[in-house]
């Protein structure tokens, strides 16, 4: 199996009484392979390539807009390793090549994210596509 791009995020989000919340965003991206042994025993093996902790830099009202936008946030510095890792398997790549893959999602490494949150799932789920009331989250 080829290694993935693994991104972790998760957000925390508590209103103040000074009316200022507090939102803590974090995420870690690293590279994720398989090794299988002649036994057929799996075992992964992780490779950290960047993380970020601290306080989240968009406005925001609430638990939903914090995490879709810290999502957002990896989704962003996630797409940069995967050029990164394109061009270190292909060689140099034109902006105009990299900007197709991103376009297509055709990279060579995998791309998952993960999250806890259970409202962006509710949202994704539910099958429609409501407006959101924050408009940054559209």
């Amino acid at each position: 199996m080829p290694a993935i791009l693994l991104g972790i995020a998760d957000s925390a989000f508590q209103a103040q009484e000074d009316g200022d919340p507090l939102v803590m965003r974090g995420m870690i991206l690293c590279l994720v392979y398989c090794v299988t042994d002649s036994s057929g025993r799996r075992t992964y093996k992780v490779q950290l390539l960047d993380w970020i902790s601290g306080k989240q830099r968009h406005v925001v009202r609430g638990v939903w807009s914090a995490e879709l936008l810290n999502q957002c946030d990896m989704l962003d510095f996630a797409v940069v390793l995967l050029g990164f890792l394109e061009e270190v398997k292909g060689g140099v790549l034109s902006a105009s090549v990299l900007a197709k893959l991103k376009e297509t999602g055709r990279f060579s490494t995998k791309l998952h994210l993960v999250t806890d949150s259970m409202s962006i799932y509710t949202y994704l789920a539910t099958g429609h596509e409501k407006q959101p009331t924050e408009k940054g989250t559209i």
